[in-house]
């Protein structure tokens, strides 16, 4: 077997929050849980097609770095171009749990990663921007 070596960007941890949160459309692959499991990811369609020939990419391994083995449990129509979030590929939240530790999840003062709350509708903005700035200070 030929080994392949590619460079890729657009890497993102994402938790399973993100097929719910996000109106995405996975093209294959179940729709709750492909991101549950540590060292699995999803991928973009063009990365599906690009190296698996689109539907073959589930099941499929790929590696990080030489080392971490990830399996592929579905993949994503990409996002429209009027979005600031590009990706190509998501691995899943458990993984960086497992390289960081348990800590990770619960570090107010690191800011590495987008996040995103989703508001009610009628949720008045201002009041809601006091609640969390409050919110944080008392954390720090």
């Amino acid at each position: 077997m030929m080994k392949r070596i590619f460079r890729e960007e657009k890497l993102f941890a994402a938790n399973s929050s993100f097929l719910t949160m996000f109106p995405v459309r996975l093209l294959a692959g179940p729709d709750s849980t492909a991101l549950d499991e540590p060292f699995t990811a999803l991928i973009s369609e063009s990365i599906a097609n690009k190296y698996y020939g689109g539907l073959n990419a589930i099941g499929q391994k790929f590696k990080l770095n030489k080392s971490s083995a990830f399996k592929i449990t579905g993949y994503l129509k990409m996002f429209p171009d009027n979005t600031h979030f590009k990706f190509n590929i998501l691995i899943s939240w458990p993984t960086y749990v497992h390289w960081s530790g348990k800590e990770v999840e619960t570090a107010w003062n690191w800011d590495g990663f987008y996040t995103y709350i989703r508001l009610q509708r009628g949720t008045d903005i201002k009041a809601f921007e006091k609640k969390m700035n409050d919110f944080t200070k008392k954390t720090q």
